[in-house]
C-alpha cells in the first residue's frame, strides 16, 4: 500500500508536467527522486518535448537513441508520435517493477531489434503471475493486475487516457472501491463491497 501511495505522488508530478504540455519521454526509476519528507521529483527532462497539438510527425532517430528502451512505449520505440499516453505506458512499467521487483519484459543482453520485437509484440505476464519475480504478493492479483496491464496496453487508445486516470484507479483500489478498468458487473461490485 505504501508503494502504491508513493507511486500516486509520482503520478501527480507527471500530471503536472502534462498539464504544462510537457511529455517526459524517459520516465524510469533513476529519473525519479524521492526526498525524505517531501514529494517525489522528476529528473532529466533532457529529451522531454513540449506538446504541439498540430504536429503529427514521428520521432527522430536521435530521440530514439536517447531513450531507455526497457521503459519506452511501443509507439516510442517504433519512432512514432509520442504523446502523454507514452508516459502512461512508462509509468505502467515502473509500477510493475516497484510491485514485483522485475520489469514486465526480459530485455537484458538483447539487441535493439530483439527489444523492439519484445516490447511491440509480446504481452507481459500479469504482475501476480510473473515467473521471474521473487516477490509473491496475493494483493497483486485482481485489481492491481488489471490496472498495470491497462497502462501497459500496446495500443495507446486502450490505455488509461491520462495519468490522473491511473492514479484515480489506484486510489479506488486502496480504499476498496471498484476500479474503472474492470467491467462493471454485479458480481465484481458486490465482491468489492463484501471484502
Amino acid at each position: 500500500e505504501e508503494k502504491v501511495k508513493l507511486f500516486r505522488e509520482v503520478c501527480s508530478a507527471v500530471s503536472y508536467a502534462h498539464t504544462n504540455l510537457i511529455v517526459h519521454r524517459d520516465l524510469k526509476p533513476s529519473n525519479i527522486i524521492v526526498p525524505q519528507n517531501s514529494p517525489p521529483k522528476l529528473l532529466d527532462f533532457g529529451i522531454a518535448k513540449v506538446l504541439d497539438i498540430e504536429n503529427t510527425e514521428p520521432g527522430t532517430a536521435t530521440q530514439l537513441g536517447m531513450m531507455t528502451p526497457q521503459y519506452a512505449s511501443p509507439e516510442q520505440i517504433r519512432g512514432e508520435k509520442v504523446t502523454t499516453l507514452s508516459d502512461v505506458y512508462s509509468l505502467g512499467v515502473i509500477l510493475y517493477e516497484i510491485l514485483t521487483g522485475e520489469k514486465p519484459y526480459q530485455t537484458e543482453s538483447k539487441n535493439y531489434a530483439e527489444i523492439l520485437e519484445i516490447i511491440t509484440k509480446i504481452e507481459p505476464h500479469k504482475p501476480s503471475e510473473n515467473p521471474q519475480t521473487k516477490i509473491r504478493n496475493s494483493k497483486l492479483k485482481g485489481d492491481l493486475d488489471t490496472i498495470i496491464l491497462k497502462a501497459l496496453n500496446k495500443e495507446p487508445q486502450r490505455r488509461y487516457q491520462s495519468v490522473e486516470q491511473i492514479s484515480e484507479d489506484l486510489r479506488r483500489h486502496l480504499v476498496g472501491l471498484p476500479i474503472t478498468a474492470r467491467p462493471d458487473t454485479f458480481s465484481y461490485r458486490f465482491g468489492k463491497f463484501v471484502e
